[in-house]
């Protein structure tokens, strides 16, 4: 008797099981003889049918709607978007909340740039991040909204917040050039050197931009011109970069020891300049500081050499004119003048050494000639070629030629 009554309960539950299977895995509709399944939801079965119990936010026979939430206009001054069990809104100028029926009080919206920045900004929590780990006084700062900045502040926004990439507001406000801001947020208290990422100041950020005004409030407010960042730089360094004069003046002027900074590598503001063609700042560096054209950093290149690999000829030669310099020096791998200018495909500035030896060669017994067709610089391989470049090993034994790898390089030394 038990083992009928065990095959009885085992033939049982099979046929369960096939009108399981058969009703809820391949979700046939009795009602309406379709093969839709239960889409956004679970099956659950029942005698000569089934029934699908919708995930939230879902609809119909077999959860296939999304319900809409927007359909009965929650949202009373502003347009309702709908979500999946939920909707969000985009409040009218003047109104907050979820439902957009809070009225913001006509002190808030007062400022000039109310159309600007919508209301619904006051919707963000004071110290809630946005996609880059912003908040909205981030935000304010960075695109100008000065009477915002002020609101958030009164409101208790956290002046020293810092977003992802470790900026505070200030920073924002100063790399944007954004002057009122900037100001509002030294009077809130805030931190005129702060670091971000323990790394750049504001005034640094500043430096990046032409706006004088903003470096002159941060000055005034106490910022520090001689604190550098992980790499060495100064705010000195930054503006000598740029090529802004007039921010260059300011910062010497403010302490003139800023002439005396090195970064890590052992660069003095002056290379920084030549580097970047800053022709009028190389100028004014030259006339006022303690530097010499021969300076060298710690891969041994000096101001110079930085010139002509650049190809920034015309400060080369204001360079030379202030300054004799030593035109044969080498850098620590023992490239001169010749190869750095070859080295980069500088074809003015190999131009501007015409006369020098152009078969010299480095440590490693290479030629210009070899530098430039390593580098594929099919111009100044001709340019070499058509004044004097002798085609010769080095001392492991490989010439120019077996350098090449375009076309158009390779061709010049199978016409010779």
């Amino acid at each position: 008797m038990e083992g009928r009554a065990l095959r009885v309960e085992q033939t049982t539950r099979a046929l369960v099981s096939m009108v399981t299977t058969r009703l809820c895995g391949s979700n046939i509709d009795e009602y309406a003889s379709s093969t839709l399944t239960c889409i956004h939801g679970n099956c659950t079965d029942n005698v000569n049918g089934y029934r699908c119990l919708c995930d939230a936010g879902y609809a119909g026979l077999h959860c296939e709607s999304n319900v809409d939430e927007c359909a009965s206009s929650p949202c009373i001054h502003g347009n309702c978007t709908d979500d999946v069990n939920s909707f969000h809104s985009s409040c009218d100028v003047g109104f907050s909340g979820l439902t957009c029926s809070s009225s913001v009080s006509s002190s808030e919206c007062s400022f000039s740039n109310c159309n600007v920045v919508r209301c619904s900004i006051f919707n963000l929590q004071l110290g809630t991040a946005c996609y880059y780990g912003g908040t909205a006084l981030h935000i304010a700062a960075r695109c100008g909204h000065a009477a915002l900045v002020e609101h958030l502040l009164l409101s208790g926004a956290d002046v020293e917040k810092s977003n992802l990439d470790g900026k505070r507001p200030l920073h924002e406000a100063a790399q944007a050039s954004q002057l009122e801001c900037v100001q509002i947020l030294l009077q809130f208290g805030a931190q005129v050197d702060s670091l971000k990422r323990a790394d750049w100041t504001p005034l640094m950020l500043a430096c990046t931009k032409d706006s004088i005004e903003d470096i002159q409030q941060l000055l005034k407010s106490g910022a520090n011109v001689l604190l550098n960042n992980k790499d060495g730089w100064t705010p000195f360094h930054i503006a000598c970069r740029e090529g802004h004069l007039d921010i260059v003046r300011l910062l010497y002027d403010h302490n003139n020891t800023v002439m005396n900074t090195a970064n890590k590598n052992g660069r003095i503001p002056l290379h920084t300049a030549a580097l970047h063609g800053c022709h009028s700042v190389v100028t004014f560096l030259l006339n006022v500081g303690p530097y010499t054209v021969d300076t060298t950093d710690s891969s041994g290149s000096t101001p110079l050499m930085d010139v002509i690999k650049s190809d920034h000829v015309e400060v080369a030669q204001t360079l030379i004119s202030t300054q004799k310099g030593d035109l044969c020096r080498e850098d620590n791998a023992g490239l001169g003048p010749l190869h750095l200018a070859a080295q980069g495909g500088c074809l003015k500035s190999v131009k501007r050494w015409k006369g020098a030896d152009v078969n010299v060669t480095d440590t490693k017994g290479r030629t210009a000639l070899h530098i430039a067709a390593d580098g594929q610089h099919s111009e100044t391989c001709k340019y070499l070629l058509e004044n004097g470049a002798v085609i010769r090993a080095d001392n492991s034994g490989l010439t120019p030629g077996m350098l090449a790898r375009k076309p158009d390089v390779c061709s010049l030394f199978q016409e010779v």
